[in-house]
C-alpha cells in the first residue's frame, strides 16, 4: 500500500492553512485568481483543481444562446456561450480538467458576438455536439448550475429537443428566452417538456404567430411555474 504524503503543518503559509470551506469563497469572490493561486503551492493547486472538478453554484456563464435560425442551405445550429472576464479563467480550467474524457476545447472558438459586448463569447456547431452525448454532459458541467439567461431562437424541429434538455440538465436558469416565429402546439409541447423539467425564474416568449386552434391555452400553459411571464407579439 501506499504511504500517503505527511505535511508539516508548521511549515504552511497561512492561506494555505485555512479551510477548504474558506477557500472555496475565495475562489468564488475573485475566480480571476485562479491561474495564480495554482502556482503558488503544490497544495493551493490542489485545492483549485479539486474545486474545478466540483459542481459550482456561482454563474461562470451569463449567457447561453442555441440559435436555430439557418437562412441558407449550407447553415447549422449554433450554440454561443457568454463568459464575464472576471471567470474566464475558471471556465477554461474547468475545461482543461475534463479533457481525458472529451476533447471540447478543440470544438469551441472565440469569435466576436455583438450582443456580448465585454465578455469573451464561444461558439460552437450544434450538430457536432449532437454525436456524443459525452461532450453535453461537458458542456453543462463547465458552465455550472446555474444561468443567469438562456437564449432559444428558432428552436424548432430542425433541432433535437433531447439535446437542448441534455444541455440544460441540472442547470437553475434565471431567465429563458424563447424566439420563433410560429408557435406551433409541437413547439409548445416540446417547451412544456423542456423548460418544465428546469427551474425557471421568469420566461420571456417572443412570437409573430401562434398556429393554433387554442393559443390561449397555449399560453396559459406556458405561464404555469413561473414568477413572471413576459410575451412579445
Amino acid at each position: 500500500a501506499m504511504m500517503e504524503e505527511v505535511i508539516d503543518v508548521s511549515n504552511l503559509s497561512d492561506i494555505e492553512r485555512l479551510p477548504r470551506e474558506i477557500m472555496k469563497e475565495i475562489i468564488e469572490y475573485a475566480p480571476e485568481s485562479v491561474f495564480d493561486l495554482r502556482l503558488t503551492s503544490r497544495i493551493l493547486r490542489s485545492l483549485v483543481d479539486d474545486y474545478a472538478l466540483r459542481t459550482v453554484t456561482i454563474p461562470l456563464v451569463d449567457e447561453l444562446e442555441i440559435d436555430g435560425e439557418c437562412n441558407k442551405p449550407d447553415d447549422t445550429p449554433q450554440i454561443w456561450i457568454s463568459v464575464p472576464p472576471n471567470r474566464i479563467d475558471l471556465f477554461w480550467l474547468r475545461l482543461f480538467h475534463r479533457r481525458n474524457d472529451v476533447n471540447l476545447i478543440g470544438r469551441i472558438k472565440n469569435e466576436y458576438h455583438k450582443h456580448y459586448d465585454n465578455h469573451d463569447s464561444y461558439l460552437m456547431d450544434f450538430n457536432a455536439l449532437t454525436d456524443d452525448f459525452r461532450l453535453l454532459e461537458c458542456l453543462g458541467q463547465c458552465m455550472g448550475r446555474r444561468l443567469v439567461k438562456v437564449k432559444l431562437v428558432e428552436c424548432n424541429h430542425k433541432l433535437g429537443w433531447t439535446t437542448i434538455s441534455a444541455i440544460l440538465e441540472g442547470i437553475y436558469i434565471d431567465q429563458l428566452q424563447v424566439e420563433n416565429d410560429d408557435l406551433s402546439e409541437e413547439i409548445a409541447t416540446n417547451l412544456w417538456t423542456t423548460i418544465n423539467a428546469y427551474s425557471v425564474e421568469h420566461l420571456y416568449l417572443g412570437v409573430r404567430r401562434v398556429k393554433s386552434s387554442d393559443p390561449v391555452s397555449i399560453l396559459l400553459e406556458l405561464s404555469r411555474n413561473y414568477i413572471s411571464l413576459h410575451i412579445d407579439q
